[in-house]
């Protein structure tokens, strides 16, 4: 399965990981993995699985570097748009990490509509 294929390669790039992987796929129920399924499978054809694993990758890493400057400095690492847009949007490399990384963390939550 595509899915497992895909959880395996971040606990082995990322272990800290693994309980909050864990911890998610617990309140999965049959739809959820079923979206989730769909959503790799749509990645997939576009991009290969190392892309994927290694947008998660760096959209994970990216957040804690981040959250850690933000509470050692009290304040974000960038002070304009300019500056964002200089740094992190016109980089098509980093950029393309970034969604697919955000793309497989926002179709792992769990579907809490019902």
């Amino acid at each position: 399965m595509q899915t497992d294929d895909l959880i395996m390669r971040i606990e082995r790039k990322l272990p800290g990981q693994k309980f909050s992987i864990k911890r998610t796929r617990k309140q999965w129920i049959d739809k959820d993995v079923k979206r989730f399924d769909r959503e790799l499978a749509f990645l997939l054809k576009r991009y290969s699985m190392e892309e994927i694993v290694g947008g998660y990758v760096t959209m994970t890493q990216r957040y804690f570097e981040e959250s850690r400057y933000f509470l050692e400095n009290g304040k974000y690492r960038y002070s304009s748009f300019d500056e964002v847009n200089r740094m992190i949007y016109a980089d098509e490399t980093y950029m393309k990490g970034y969604m697919l990384g955000l793309e497989v963390i926002l179709s792992a939550e769990p579907d809490h509509t019902d």
